[in-house]
């Protein structure tokens, strides 16, 4: 009697630590957007200016490309799979290459007006993932960015934003600036990998320095205004940032 006792105890200890137990699962982006046979990613902002009520602003950021060919089969290779500048940096090539691997949007804008717009190879397989949207005279090649890729992003950004909603924290004042990291598939598909709190500002590159200073000092200027007075504003001195989200405006509806 002891001896069963002491299995089903066995038994409820391990059902209750299986049942406890909470994994992430993330599906590997295997066949993502290439930029000179190299893998990309983007990573942008997202400022909550105010917490309650919840008021949030999209920035553009920049673009992160290995240094080596990407090859999906050889997932060993760092320097191929994994974008970050963190690992990238660590290559033996960074510091000659690094201004060519950090691109701005209009660069990015320009690649892929560049890529629909004309040539062959890489230019008609982009015209077909695309389908006929690329060639719809309403939809200029200039506009894949802001009409297919940046509304993919802030849909993204959105809805991370409203699942973590009831966790953020309420006190007036409170305010963050997030880093978030996506990457864009063959098909412009847009897909989230993480969002990061401190981001960093480090300016190691001519697009960093020209983007991050100002970016940092409207996010502030923002924060200010959202929170003066009764706290429920709407700041006006908003010039880079866009708008993603205003719980004062559901509410006043």
């Amino acid at each position: 009697e002891e001896r069963e006792r002491e299995e089903r105890e066995e038994r409820e200890e391990r059902e209750e630590s299986r049942g406890s137990t909470e994994v992430i699962v993330q599906r590997y982006i295997t066949s993502p957007l290439l930029i000179d046979r190299r893998k990309f990613d983007l990573r942008v902002y997202l400022l909550i200016a105010r917490t309650d009520p919840l008021l949030a602003f999209y920035h553009d950021g920049y673009l992160r490309i290995a240094i080596e060919p990407y090859q999906a089969s050889q997932f060993s290779n760092r320097f191929a799979h994994i974008t970050n500048l963190a690992v990238q940096k660590l290559h033996p090539n960074f510091h000659h290459s690094r201004e060519r691997q950090v691109w701005s949007f209009d660069h990015f804008r320009a690649h892929l007006a560049a890529q629909v717009g004309g040539g062959a190879g890489e230019e008609d397989e982009s015209r077909d993932m695309l389908g006929e949207n690329a060639r719809d005279s309403e939809t200029s090649a200039s506009d894949i960015l802001e009409s297919r890729v940046k509304p993919q992003i802030k849909g993204c950004l959105r809805a991370a934003l409203l699942s973590a909603h009831r966790d953020l924290d309420k006190r007036k004042g409170a305010f963050s600036l997030l880093g978030a990291d996506l990457v864009v598939d063959s098909s412009y598909n847009v897909h989230l990998l993480e969002l990061n709190k401190n981001p960093d500002l480090e300016l190691h590159t001519r697009v960093l320095q020209q983007l991050l200073p100002p970016m940092v000092q409207e996010a502030l200027n923002i924060v200010l205004e959202a929170h003066q007075g009764d706290g429920t504003r709407t700041p006006r001195c908003v010039e880079g940032f866009e708008h993603l989200y205003d719980e004062s405006e559901d509410r006043r509806a």
